[in-house]
């Protein structure tokens, strides 16, 4: 196996490409409330594959509160 050394985004370029992903989320969620629908969400990955870094910046622009 070829030694591949991964490079890191710069935080801006990161920034701005989750910008998209919540955008997606926040009208999902205006959906659900117009709706009033209930929604289940998964993220799948191993142990330590970043899945805190990835839920974190997800889960601060969402309203997770009840009904």
């Amino acid at each position: 196996m070829a030694d591949k050394k991964a490079t890191k985004v710069p935080r801006a370029a990161y920034g701005e490409e989750l910008l998209r992903p919540q955008r997606e989320l926040v009208k999902l969620q205006e959906w659900v409330r117009a709706e009033d629908a209930r929604l289940v969400v998964i993220f799948e990955g191993r142990d330590a594959a970043g899945r805190g870094g990835t839920i974190e910046p997800g889960r601060s622009c969402a309203n997770t509160g009840s009904r």
